[in-house]
């Protein structure tokens, strides 16, 4: 090769030959200048050395560029004239015998007029004749006013196609590096958030960067050569590519809830296409029909496209976020990118691969938003579940805690606790415990009488009055109402047996008041009689499993019982055994009087039997001690068979207390004696035949 002035004389063939150094240049600044007039004068004057000029050239004015060219080869060959960006540009070949040839290029010049359509770049493409001289002739020009830099070159076209699909194979990488970094994202958050549309996606884009790596990428021309075992992977790639595409999208979108009936058709069609795409790979893999093959994978393509736009258009109807996440996605692949990918597959244009990538880079950011949005959607209606949920669990919690306190009402907390339960619903058949209580039995006097002067919904509000003061005092007093029997009412005190006795004394001044109320509305007043007792009871829970009761067995509870009963014999507001007498701590701090022994119906032991009184003032206080002390010395008189001493103390508080009936009674009995004299084994215990 031999490079002039103006002329450069190819001698071999070379990579490339670099022509910068031998351009003469002409300032067109009238724009009348042709390569014919340039013909007639090739030694014109005006064409200056490129290295006189001042660089950049002006682009306001238009150039022309010559040089000659001596192709010394003896066979013809092809070679590649490349130079920098440029606005405009004709180049007008001009071989020996006078024959031209015109070429365009350049950033403004419209593609149809390109002979190669190759951007920015100067690119014309040259089949120059063995031995041969030609003349070139470069028009160049600006229109936006860019600086014009020239940097010609010859380059053998072989050379250069290798560069351009090296540059290809480069981009084609890069974008493969993309998919594999998304493939391995989406298959980590897959594995940290189980959400199924990431292994999906990750699966799809490992299938499209296979392909593309086959169809255009490296794997075209395997450096270890290409044995037809590896040619199916690619195909394979190809068919599986929108299995997990519909896959990915009836995950991301929950289709199942949003159209069920496209995620069924899906799901067949899913089905059916993976069938059709092992038989091709088995036909691959025997027969090695490849049309065949190519015909049952863009035949399924076809297919895919029509039913993704019929798709898309059901989707938008649905005005869902996502699906517009999808659509924007998917529609830019499938409308733009795929569409380019068949058509260079078909025809061999590998550059068009390029947008495809690139759509699917796109798609990448779509979903990637759609999923992210997904995963924030989700995240609020977990979060909004578990919000109706803390509702609903606190509306529960709210109606327990209502049910319990009916519950209580019906099933006292207390009776719970001595179980060792805290709800009812721990409580079964059989449950029990043995306990020392003090039981309080309260009644009304001549409550049927009273009853019969009421209406039934009279006799029922009255009740429900008069047991709602009594059973609060019960409650102060740290005793519980295991049981309401018309009129009466049954306590248990678990504590002390101080308690009930407190709670007896509050119930006769509560009753008072209430008397008082009704005297005021001019109706009768009440009478109760109240026995306490204190001893062993069983606690717990009677009945089947349809039907249950909290209940208590003891002779604890009959003896009571009878105690309230012998508030009427004696005339008593509260009566109190001996055994809950004893439990008192201090019995001086209780207005309180030994009444004797009493055996009552039902019980072989007799019972002393304790009297209790509430008292108002300091006078009734002192009156009282008087009285108990002249009603203990007659009860002494009267177990030492001494009569007549008994009878003259009983008389002495009568005449003083004429309504105390405990006193009637023994003076009563003591005359009695006195005058027809005592059985033989009487020992001064009261019998009594009547509960």
């Amino acid at each position: 090769m031999v490079l002039a002035r103006d002329q450069v004389s190819i001698e071999a063939v070379t990579d490339v030959i670099p022509l910068q150094d031998h351009l003469s240049i002409l300032k067109d600044e009238e724009g009348l200048y042709s390569w014919e007039a340039f013909q007639d004068s090739q030694n014109d004057p005006l064409f200056r050395s490129f290295e006189d000029l001042d660089h950049p050239l002006d682009p306001t004015q238009v150039w022309w560029v010559h040089i000659t060219l001596e192709h010394q080869l003896n066979h013809d060959h092809a070679w590649m004239l490349h130079g920098r960006a440029v606005g405009m540009a004709e180049l007008y070949v001009v071989d020996s015998a006078g024959n031209h040839h015109i070429y365009r290029s350049g950033r403004n010049m419209p593609a149809a007029q390109k002979i190669e359509n190759k951007g920015d770049f100067l690119h014309f493409p040259l089949e120059l004749k063995a031995e041969s001289s030609y003349d070139f002739y470069l028009k160049i020009w600006e229109i936006d006013h860019q600086a014009i830099q020239l940097d010609l070159s010859l380059q053998d076209q072989v050379y250069w196609r290798s560069q351009q699909h090296i540059r290809l194979e480069a981009i084609i990488l890069f974008f493969l590096g993309i998919f594999g970094i998304m493939a391995l994202y989406n298959f980590v958050l897959f594995g940290v958030i189980r959400f199924s549309a990431y292994l999906y996606y990750a699966l799809y884009l490992i299938c499209v960067g296979t392909f593309v790596l086959f169809a255009v990428g490296p794997m075209t021309h395997p450096p270890f050569g290409n044995p037809r075992w590896l040619v199916p992977i690619g195909h394979l790639a190809f068919g599986a590519i929108n299995i997990f595409y519909y896959q990915f999208g009836r995950s991301f979108l929950n289709l199942r809830e949003l159209l069920p009936k496209w995620d069924r058709w899906l799901h067949r069609y899913i089905i059916f296409k993976a069938v059709l795409i092992l038989l091709s790979q088995v036909e691959l893999y025997t027969v090695y029909h490849l049309p065949l093959a190519l015909g049952v994978e863009f035949s399924l393509l076809l297919v895919d496209v029509f039913l993704s736009l019929f798709f898309f258009q059901r989707l938008w109807k649905t005005r869902n976020r996502l699906a517009f996440y999808f659509i924007g996605g998917s529609g830019s692949v499938i409308v733009i990118g795929l569409s380019l990918a068949v058509i260079g597959h078909l025809f061999g244009l590998r550059h068009t691969f390029v947008i495809f990538l690139s759509t699917i880079v796109v798609e990448i950011i779509f979903f990637s938003l759609g999923l992210g949005y997904r995963i924030r959607l989700t995240e609020q209606q977990k979060l909004e579940a578990e919000r109706e949920k803390r509702q609903a669990q606190e509306a529960l919690n709210e109606e327990l805690s209502k049910y319990n306190v009916a519950f209580k009402r019906f099933v006292p907390h207390e009776f719970l606790r001595s179980l060792g339960h805290q709800s009812v619903l721990d409580v079964g058949v059989g449950d029990g415990v043995e306990k020392k209580v003090t039981v309080l039995f309260s009644d009304i006097r001549d409550y049927t009488t009273l009853s019969e002067q009421m209406t039934p919904k009279e006799n029922f509000d009255f009740l429900n009055t008069y047991l709602g003061i009594m059973g609060p005092i019960i409650q102060r007093h740290h005793g519980f109402v295991n049981q309401y029997y018309g009129d009466g009412i049954m306590a248990l005190f678990m504590e002390s047996p101080e308690d009930a006795i407190q709670a007896s004394l509050e119930m006769i001044r509560s009753l008072r008041e209430f008397n008082s109320a009704r005297e005021a509305k001019q109706q009768s007043k009440l009478r109760i009689g109240i026995g306490l007792h204190t001893g062993p009871l069983m606690m717990g829970v009677l009945g089947d499993r349809q039907r249950m009761d909290a209940g208590v067995v003891s002779d604890t509870v009959n003896t009571a019982a009878r105690m309230e009963g012998l508030t009427k014999h004696y005339g008593a507001k509260i009566l109190m055994s001996e055994q809950t007498w004893t439990g008192i701590e201090d019995p001086d701090s209780y207005d309180q009087r030994f009444l004797g022994k009493v055996q009552v119906k039902g019980k072989k032991d007799p019972l002393g039997v304790f009297e209790c009184v509430e008292l108002q003032s300091d006078t009734e206080k002192e009156a009282f001690r008087l009285l108990e002390q002249r009603f203990s010395q007659g009860l002494k008189h009267y177990f030492a068979k001494e009569f007549l001493a008994a009878i003259e103390c009983f008389q002495i508080i009568l005449e003083q207390m004429p309504s105390d009936k405990a006193s009637s009674l023994y003076l009563e009995q003591s005359l009695a004696y006195q005058e027809e004299g005592v059985p033989a084994a009487w020992d001064g215990v009261k019998r009594m035949i009547q509960k």
